[in-house]
Formats: C-alpha cells, sequence, structure tokens
C-alpha cells in the first residue's frame, strides 16, 4: 500500500478492480479549462490520450498501472499482476510546501504535437531519520512546448 503520510499524498488505499470505479468517481481531477491526461501500462502493452477516452474502452483485467494527471494533482492506481488489489494514491503539492517539491522536464521522444514536447513531472522529496533528503516519489503534471533550464540533459522517454 501507498503510505499516506507524506504531505503531497491527499488520499490513499488500495481496492479489487470491483471497487476502482468508486474512486475515480470520488476523484475530481480536471476542470474545464485543464483535461486530465491518462498513461496506462498494460500485461502487454501501453496506451495514453485523454483520460476520459481512455477510461472508456479500458481494459481493466490487464491494466498494472495507471496514471491520470492534470496541473493540479495525479491519481495513481498500480498493481504488481492480474487479479492482484490496486494501490492507488492521489497526489497535490497544494498542501505539501515549495521544501518538499521540484519540477522537472523529460523531453519526449515521439512529441504528441509542437506544444506538448516536454513532460513535465513534480519531483517530491522527504527526509529520513537523519535528515537526509532523498526523491520518495514523482507524479505527471502536463506537457509543454519547451523545456526548462538544462533541458538537454534530460533523456528522451
Amino acid at each position: 500500500m501507498i503510505e499516506r503520510k507524506m504531505p503531497w499524498i491527499v488520499d490513499s488505499g488500495e481496492s479489487k478492480i470491483q471497487e476502482i470505479q468508486e474512486i475515480l468517481d470520488r476523484m475530481t481531477v480536471g476542470s474545464a479549462d485543464d483535461t486530465p491526461y491518462a498513461l496506462a501500462y498494460f500485461t502487454d502493452g501501453c496506451q495514453k490520450g485523454p483520460a476520459e477516452a481512455l477510461l472508456r474502452d479500458m481494459a481493466w483485467d490487464r491494466l498494472l498501472e495507471l496514471r491520470i494527471f492534470n496541473e493540479d494533482r495525479e491519481l495513481l492506481l498500480r498493481r504488481t499482476g492480474s487479479g492482484s488489489p490496486f494501490s492507488w494514491r492521489l497526489a497535490s503539492e497544494e498542501k505539501a510546501g515549495e521544501e518538499y517539491c521540484f519540477e522537472t522536464r523529460q523531453l519526449l521522444e515521439q512529441p504528441l504535437s509542437e506544444e506538448k514536447r516536454w513532460l513535465r513531472v513534480m519531483n517530491y522529496i522527504a527526509y529520513d531519520e537523519d535528515g537526509a533528503a532523498y526523491a520518495a516519489d514523482h507524479r505527471l503534471i502536463g506537457f509543454a512546448g519547451e523545456g526548462i533550464e538544462n533541458a538537454d540533459r534530460n533523456q528522451p522517454i
């Protein structure tokens, strides 16, 4: 199960495949101006696209990981294999504070469009009992047409 005690985790849990729709219904990600996007990994491949379209034809029995994201938050569903329950978490830096997060961008090897050449990623930092920082989590934010300073060091994905 995904730990909830991190400040960027709004909610988390574990659910069987029959209960996933309840999680999706409870999640209010997106607005008229910020359509949620989805990235799904299956036992036999992956798919990406606007969340509404991807969810409509979802092969839930083959799904291993699903990320539904926009500028404000991300819902991550993950499981280890077909038939096992999903661990899930809803992440947002709304209450986390700047000391816990920073943005990076990854160049997409196959851009979605001229305005969507870079994948924006929010990285979350946690601190161990000795006060040492470590990369604890990340979430997808959206896309950008341009990189950021030193973006040429990022590897295409």
